[in-house]
């Protein structure tokens, strides 16, 4: 008896309790993390709300109320988390409120069902950071609370408000230059999504201004981009270019450029100006340090000039055929990205061969191109994507060879095409299911059965087409049968019959124009999913009608 008791104390010992009292926040916390890693959420829970209870500073507080919400999202309730949030925040006070709405915001932002949630939380921080200003005597405080402010009532769409908090900032005067900066590029922003492009040109101009003279900051590669936007909302595009290209030139390494100048330079392109265009991909190249991303965009433009200036211009396969041996260009680009960009030039340029083979060369010596696992892959996928569009059954047998799935079903077509065309008399066009092989008399149901409904028979011809029934009748019941879409599927519609007797009419029953309800207007009466072996048949002479199967009677209707 004594044994048995101190197993049971020692087996006591051993085990944590799911939701036990701690001596501490600190052993709260990481009794928590390990329910956490055991995915125990509940208990994790918990453990975080005794530490929270436990916490001996406002600090440690707040960081455990937002790891219990991280823990809510792991289990699945997001919805949860931000409701609780919001509960904590209204016993809180100012500073608390700021953290935990915050905390609002990032957990609210990845689920765009949260979107109300995201209004209420940006509308009650614009009220916090605005008292926070109006409190505030140091003109730093001040600044960073009218940006913030500024930033939540551009996120509710209240552009008046946001417009009045960045003047409000910008009439600080013993400020920092940052934040200056930050204010008059945000308000060009701002402007420009509004559609106000001159004031928004004017806010960019300032905030070079403030770049150029805070010799201390990084902001001239920015303050150009934003420059540049305006410029380009404006169709100024030469002069945009000219932005984009000092942006990119006053950005920290790696230096990216703009997306919005990639598209001014196409502009200069379609207008014909092939060496202008040329001439702009050679500076943009020739700024140091530039980003592979920017490097790739500089020869897609120069391809897309050439192709632009000669239809078939033997140029675009030999500049990109260099590349592909130039170590250097390779060393500082994304290899896979190099391919998959150069091959839709090269296909226009040159034709289907050269396009595939430049595909090849990556794929015949991965270990000459330094390609990984993902290179190769992705390389290999747009290979195998593009030869099976252009049915070359040679390369698309290549592709399964080197790994691709995507070109099998393709092939199987293919091969199965190969053995036509035959005899006539050798191909049997089958009358009845008994000519597959199955016997369509093992099972009869008659589709009334199975809950007939005179103004919507829909679910009661699903029900009896899914049944185990080798031939579906479907009789005449005096009255048209009105259905919305019906699925006859591989697993429910294989091995089947229906038999519409004489005397049957389908119609549609009424429609409406909701894509997410059943009876939309565009989906068709019967929907086939790949069953194999169906024998649909009707009864009587077909230039009689006397089985009619349509939306509607005639076209009036």
């Amino acid at each position: 008896m004594k044994t048995r008791c101190l197993l049971a104390l020692l087996l006591s010992s051993l085990a944590l309790p799911a939701f036990a009292e701690y001596a501490n926040a600190v052993a709260a916390v990481k009794a928590a993390a390990e329910f956490n890693a055991k995915k125990q959420y509940d208990e994790a829970i918990a453990a975080y709300e005794t530490a929270i209870s436990l916490a001996p500073t406002e600090r440690q507080r707040l960081d455990y109320i937002c790891y219990r919400a991280d823990v809510q999202i792991r289990k699945g309730k997001r919805a949860e988390a931000i409701a609780d949030l919001f509960a904590r925040v209204k016993g809180e006070g100012h500073e608390a409120k700021l953290r935990l709405l915050g905390k609002v915001l990032t957990l609210a932002k990845p689920d765009k069902n949260l979107a109300d949630q995201m209004r209420r939380a940006n509308a009650e921080l614009a009220v916090l950071h605005g008292e926070t200003f109006a409190a505030a005597a140091d003109a730093a405080v001040k600044q960073r609370n009218a940006l913030a402010c500024a930033s939540c009532y551009d996120a509710i769409g209240d552009a008046t408000n946001a417009l009045a908090c960045y003047h409000a900032l910008l009439a600080i005067t013993n400020g920092t230059p940052e934040t200056r900066f930050a204010a008059y590029n945000a308000e060009s922003e701002l402007l420009r999504k509004h559609k106000r492009i001159p004031e928004s040109l004017l806010a960019a101009s300032n905030a070079l201004a403030a770049a150029t003279a805070d010799t201390a900051s990084n902001n001239l590669g920015t303050a150009w981009n934003s420059l540049g936007e305006a410029l380009y909302a404006l169709k100024r595009r030469d002069e945009a270019i000219e932005a984009f290209l000092k942006g990119c030139e006053n950005a920290p390494p790696p230096r990216p450029f703009a997306k919005n100048g990639g598209e001014a330079i196409v502009a200069v392109i379609r207008a014909g100006r092939y060496d202008d265009a040329r001439a702009l991909c050679a500076r943009l190249r020739a700024i140091p340090d530039i980003q592979g991303d920017a490097l790739l965009r500089s020869y897609e433009l120069e391809a897309r000039m050439l192709n632009a200036k000669q239809s078939r211009n033997p140029e675009t396969p030999a500049l990109f055929e260099r590349l592909a041996e130039d170590t250097n260009f390779l060393a500082r680009v994304d290899v896979a990205a190099f391919a998959r960009m150069a091959v839709p030039l090269i296909r226009a340029a040159a034709g289907n061969d050269p396009a595939f083979s430049f595909y090849e060369k990556f794929l015949d010596a991965p270990g000459k191109y330094k390609l990984d696992n993902k290179q190769r892959g992705n390389i290999l996928g747009a290979y195998a994507e593009i030869v099976t569009r252009a049915f070359d059954s040679a390369r698309m047998k290549k592709a399964v060879k080197m790994g691709s799935q995507k070109p099998l079903k393709l092939l199987g077509f293919l091969d199965e095409m190969e053995a036509f065309p035959i005899p006539e008399e050798q191909i049997k066009i089958p009358n009845d299911l008994d000519d597959f092989g199955f016997d369509p008399n093992r099972k009869v149901v008659h589709a009334k059965d199975f809950g007939w409904n005179p103004t919507n028979a829909t679910e009661c011809l699903q029900k009896a087409i899914d049944s185990d029934a080798s031939t579906v009748i479907v009789d005449d019941m005096g009255s048209p049968w009105y259905i919305w879409r019906v699925n006859i599927t591989k697993e429910k519609g294989s091995n089947k019959k229906i038999l519409f007797k004489k005397g049957v009419v389908v119609l549609s029953a009424p429609e409406h124009r909701d894509p997410n309800r059943p009876g939309f207007y565009r989906h068709n009466m019967f929907q086939m999913s790949g069953p194999t072996n169906l024998v649909i048949m009707g009864e009587g002479d077909p230039a009689k009608h006397d089985t009619y199967i349509g939306k509607y009677r005639s076209r009036k209707e």
